[in-house]
């Protein structure tokens, strides 16, 4: 019988689909926090996750700007502002469930 290897969750490695910036803070909190539990792993990937959603939308919102024309050609908000406001609130209860706060 072979025994198999305990990968300690502090050397989890960040999933590479991730960008440079949320890979960076995958490995921040696991090297000042332990997460020992495929629950808080999964949590801490949807941080990152949603890290990465953030900045695309708030690299939409700079190209395109605030508003957008509506169907009369009035101007209106850009739909990516409330998916924008939606990242940040996730990202805040990701940070609460793991027991962090997102200041530090």
């Amino acid at each position: 019988m072979t025994e198999s290897k305990v990968v300690p969750f502090k050397s989890a490695r960040p999933p590479s689909e991730l960008s440079s910036e949320a890979r960076k803070l995958w490995s921040e909190i696991l090297a000042d926090y332990e997460i020992d539990d495929a629950g808080g792993l999964a949590m801490l990937r949807q941080l990152c996750e949603t890290l990465d959603r953030l900045r695309e939308c708030q690299k939409a919102l700079k190209a395109d700007g605030l508003t957008v024309k509506g169907y009369r050609g009035q101007p209106r908000p850009h739909p990516l502002l409330k998916t924008e406001s939606e990242c940040r609130r996730q990202m805040l209860a990701c940070y609460r469930a793991l027991n962090l706060d997102p200041l530090e």
